[in-house]
């Protein structure tokens, strides 16, 4: 049972972090990933609770406390937004090609769904200068991405939306009117 508990934390952890280093997490994995981090904790206190001597197993002991230390790593990534910067940084030469070819191509079609660098790019558009690649839908009507501005900061009124993450990178969320 144990090691069940300890697979299903590192499962969920794998899950999580995909989601929460992306502009922001999926409207069906917010549901999701607290009821299985519940779920998980509620298991892992009851068998710690039951059976104490899983502290005392020298090897069982560092996979056991990993779970809650995924749980607290992920939670950490999410709420600094240092997962986010990181996933930018690890694929900005691709995101950066991929920005530039949109920004030339301006009248050009996209294909919808693309794999660029380490995110998923569901669609892009071109404002100005900057290059919008949509990446997350956080609810039905609600779009996030990254924005490339090339010329630094953006100082229109749609500015106000965006927040730096990394380089020329911004994260903006926008709400589609009703």
């Amino acid at each position: 049972m144990r090691y069940a508990i300890i697979g299903a934390g590192w499962l969920w952890g794998c899950a999580a972090a995909d989601q929460i280093t992306d502009a922001s997490v999926e409207f069906g994995w917010q549901l999701l990933l607290p009821a299985g981090w519940v779920l998980i904790g509620l298991a892992w206190c009851g068998y710690s609770c039951a059976r104490r001597a899983v502290f005392r197993a020298p090897r069982v002991r560092w996979l056991w406390l990993s779970v809650p230390a995924v749980g607290a790593g992920c939670w950490l990534l999410d709420q600094s937004g240092l997962g986010l910067a990181a996933r930018t940084r690890l694929c900005e030469p691709t995101l950066r090609d991929y920005a530039e070819a949109v920004r030339l191509d301006r009248g050009a079609p996209h294909p919808g769904r693309r794999v660029v660098g380490l995110f998923l790019v569901r669609s892009t558009a071109v404002d100005g200068d900057r290059v919008l690649l949509y990446t997350t839908s956080p609810s039905p009507l609600e779009s996030a991405g990254l924005v490339f501005c090339p010329d630094g900061v953006p100082t229109d009124e749609r500015a106000r939306q965006y927040r730096h993450v990394h380089g020329p990178w911004w994260l903006f969320r926008e709400s589609w009117p009703l």
